[in-house]
C-alpha cells in the first residue's frame, strides 16, 4: 500500500482509517452500536482526508466505499467500487483490486441483485483467484441457490470439497450426501 500512497501523510491516514474500520466493525458485532459508529465516522474521516489529498489513492476510495457499505449506504458504495473497478480497467499503473470486486458483488447480493452477484463473483473468481478461493465460490453458491438455481449451487459447492474439505459448505454436503 505505501508505495501507492503519494506520501507518509497518505499512508498514514489510510492505514488510521483501516485500523479505526476493523474496530468499529468488531465493535458492531459485539453490539456496541455507539462505539462501532465512532470508529467508523473516525474510519470515513481519515478515508476522505487522504483521498481528498491524493485523488488516486484507491485503498482510501476502497476504504470509503467499504465504511458506506457498512453504513447501509449500499448506492453510494456501489459507485465508489464502481469507480475503482473502471479507474483499474483505465490505467494499468493503478492496482487491480479483487476485494472491490467482492464489495461490488456483494452489495448486488443483497440488494437482491443475484445475477450481477454471481457474475462479479465469477470475474473475481477466474481473474483474480484460478478458481481456487473457496470463500468465493461459497458466496457464488449463495447467489446462486439466492436466484433460485439450487442445482448449480450444489455442484459449485461439491467442487470446492477437494478444496476445502473441512469447510462448513463441505461438511454440511457431506453429511447430506449429495
Amino acid at each position: 500500500m505505501d508505495k501507492h500512497c503519494k506520501g507518509q501523510a497518505d499512508f498514514v491516514q489510510t492505514a488510521l482509517g483501516g485500523m479505526y474500520l476493523l474496530s468499529g466493525f468488531k465493535e458492531s458485532r459485539r453490539g456496541h452500536k455507539e462505539a462501532g459508529e465512532k470508529h467508523l465516522n473516525s474510519a470515513l474521516t481519515m478515508f476522505k482526508q487522504a483521498v481528498q489529498h491524493s485523488p488516486r489513492n484507491m485503498f482510501a476510495a476502497h476504504g470509503l466505499g467499504v465504511c458506506f457499505a457498512l453504513q447501509e449506504r449500499n448506492h453510494v458504495a456501489k459507485k465508489i467500487f464502481d469507480k475503482i473497478l473502471d479507474a483499474g480497467k483505465q490505467d494499468i499503473k493503478i492496482v487491480d483490486m479483487p476485494e472491490a470486486w467482492q464489495n461490488k458483488a456483494s452489495i448486488n447480493l443483497e440488494n437482491g441483485h443475484y445475477q450481477d452477484a454471481w457474475r462479479a463473483y465469477m470475474y473475481c473468481q477466474q481473474t483474480f483467484y484460478g478458481k481456487q478461493n473457496v470463500a468465493i465460490s461459497h458466496l457464488m453458491a449463495q447467489a446462486l441457490n439466492a436466484a433460485g438455481n439450487k442445482g448449480a449451487a450444489t455442484k459449485l459447492l461439491q467442487r470446492t470439497i477437494h478444496l476445502e474439505p473441512d469447510s462448513l459448505p463441505s461438511k454440511y454436503l457431506s453429511l447430506i450426501h449429495i
